[in-house]
């Protein structure tokens, strides 16, 4: 399938992201870079952290709540590169918090714990968390809606070549990838938004 529009995971939490923004009063903050580690194989002698990076978040209120929302990309050494990118969301404590308090926010927020959702390198989708420490407010929500649903936007299943491993993950590399529908956008969204309103829980 070629020029129809299909979205790779990176391109479809995007324009997710642009969508809210789009529908919903917001306020713009950037800072500088956030880097919340999702993953890290360092030992004794030798530190290799992987991260997501954060440049800027939007500030929503939905039903009288607030929310700091970012859109994160991988960054560091190889431990990222099973991931690709994702959508969190923070309560900050105040309406106008400044940049520095939600920048920090976002640092503390390691392994996907407050991730809406997140993609991964081979285009999947993912919920929750990867600790088993942490506990991520939305991934039950998250599932709920998004888990029936989740087939009939896929445009694309991701194919493996099951004959090299990456030294760097032990898995097989993807020689396709995961793409979705361009409908899905407006889902996501929509999915997104439901549960801000509800509060997250």
């Amino acid at each position: 399938m070629k020029n129809g529009g299909e979205l790779k995971v990176r391109k479809l939490l995007e324009k997710t992201y642009e969508n809210l923004a789009e529908r919903n009063p917001h306020k713009e903050i950037r800072f500088e870079p956030a880097l919340s580690k999702i993953a890290d194989d360092s030992d004794w002698h030798r530190t290799k952290i992987g991260y997501m990076k954060y440049e800027s978040a939007n500030l929503f209120s939905f039903n009288g709540k607030n929310w700091a929302v970012a859109r994160g990309e991988r960054y560091g050494d190889y431990p990222a590169e099973p991931y690709d990118s994702d959508i969190t969301a923070l309560e900050p404590s105040e309406e106008n918090p400044a940049s520095s308090y939600i920048r920090s926010k976002l640092e503390s927020s390691c392994y996907f714990r407050n991730s809406l959702i997140f993609g991964l390198a081979d285009g999947n989708l993912a919920m929750g968390t990867n600790s088993s420490f942490f506990e991520n407010p939305f991934e039950k929500k998250m599932k709920e809606i998004l888990v029936p649903k989740l087939t009939d936007f896929v445009a694309q299943t991701p194919e493996y070549d099951t004959g090299a491993i990456l030294t760097s993950t032990l898995q097989h590399p993807a020689t396709k990838k995961m793409l979705y529908k361009p409908g899905f956008v407006d889902f996501l969204t929509e999915t997104i938004e439901k549960i801000l309103k509800e509060g997250g829980e």
